[in-house]
């Protein structure tokens, strides 16, 4: 399922997943929908692991989400609102908190300025603008993450 102004133009696979909007996922970005096992999905929720009761799903990437070329999301991989990701090649975490920076060797955090100044030239770019409301919501959402972040 794909939320408004989600984009992925080039190769890759996304089978099974929830994009959120004006998610951009690069070339060759690929999601693992189905375990080897053919097991059920587990999936971090809350702080912690939940059986999904699904054989198949794929990754559930958060709004704003970027990543580069070759990106591989294992199976019920979930990406907060507002990640980059470009460690092309690698699996990236199963689960990575809203606003996270992989490179495919560690995470940090996302620079809360630099992921709102990419946002406005990404909307900017399809004819939008980022409204003051949207913006306080999403730093709203950076202050409520960081915890999760720290944890990391």
């Amino acid at each position: 399922m794909w939320q408004g102004r989600a984009n992925k133009r080039h190769h890759g696979f996304v089978g099974h997943s929830l994009i959120g909007e004006w998610a951009n996922l690069g070339a060759l970005t690929t999601t693992s929908d189905l375990k080897n096992n053919y097991g059920t999905v587990r999936v971090h929720a809350g702080g912690a692991e939940v059986d999904t009761g699904l054989i198949k799903l794929g990754a559930l990437i958060g709004g704003g989400v970027k990543t580069g070329i070759g990106t591989l999301l294992p199976t019920g991989a979930m990406v907060g609102t507002g990640s980059h990701l470009f460690g092309g090649g690698r699996y990236a975490p199963k689960h990575l908190p809203a606003f996270s920076w992989w490179d495919g060797e560690c995470v940090r955090e996302y620079q809360l300025d630099k992921f709102v100044a990419t946002a406005r030239v990404a909307m900017g770019r399809r004819g939008a603008d980022l409204a003051p409301a949207d913006e306080a919501a999403l730093r709203g959402l950076f202050d409520a993450t960081a915890a999760a972040r720290r944890g990391a």
